[in-house]
């Protein structure tokens, strides 16, 4: 009966300790996005008239996938997009005044994809290191497509970091990113998440990433395989 009581232990625990301090790098998860722009760019309504919206604090979704590569590469893509509601001021640049403002609605979509390489420190953590390709859009309604629109901003980023394998369940990790471009101009920021996982395939993550001007958290589920 003894024997019978510690089969069935070891084989309740079996789900957990089989992925025991292990780093899993293929993955897809989805969920919850919010997204803070400051420093919104102005853009051409008119000849003589150019608007600007106020800070953008969008709500909306986000998906990400991650694929490893042999035994220490992989590649990875994520999509981030929300919308919010904002006043423009609208600026007469011949009077040198704001001439009027109104509400629009703005979406913000940030697609990241690059590939990463991870190095390890120990059996449960591990040095990474990234380079990816990073495009913010800003999508204003009523913007004048005769002149162009609203600016993209196409840019690089590199990332270094870690990630460690707390407990059985348990992970959190770590980066500092470099981003530069159109959008971002040498914008350094800091990102930390964490996972809470429920077996070898699905847990609960979220996510910080904040810099000089621009912040975005994120909460959702994650399958691993």
């Amino acid at each position: 009966m003894k024997k019978e009581l510690v089969l069935a232990a070891l084989l309740a625990a079996a789900p957990f300790t089989a992925f025991a301090g292990s780093l899993n790098y293929s993955y897809v998860e989805g969920g919850y996005a919010h997204l803070a722009q400051d420093d919104v760019f102005s853009f051409r309504r008119a000849r003589f008239l150019s608007a600007r919206p106020e800070d953008v604090k969008s709500d909306g979704f986000f998906g990400a996938v991650s694929v490893a590569v042999g035994e220490s590469f992989y590649g990875f893509g994520s999509v981030r997009r929300g919308t919010d509601t904002v006043e423009v001021q609208v600026y007469d640049t011949f009077m040198g005044r704001v001439s009027y403002t109104y509400d629009a609605d703005v979406t913000v979509t940030r697609l990241n994809l690059g590939a990463g390489y991870h190095y390890g420190l120990s059996d449960s953590t591990d040095l990474l290191a990234e380079v990816s390709a990073i495009d913010t859009d800003l999508d204003i309604e009523d913007e004048s497509e005769d002149d162009g629109g609203y600016p993209n901003g196409f840019g690089g980023r590199v990332s270094v970091g870690v990630r460690s394998a707390l407990t059985d369940a348990f992970e959190i990790w770590g980066k500092g990113n470099y981003t530069s471009g159109e959008f971002y101009d040498s914008e350094l920021s800091a990102s930390v998440g964490m996972q809470y996982r429920f077996g070898p395939t699905w847990g609960i993550t979220g996510e910080i990433e904040s810099g000089s001007s621009y912040s975005q958290y994120t909460l959702g589920v994650r399958a691993s395989f």
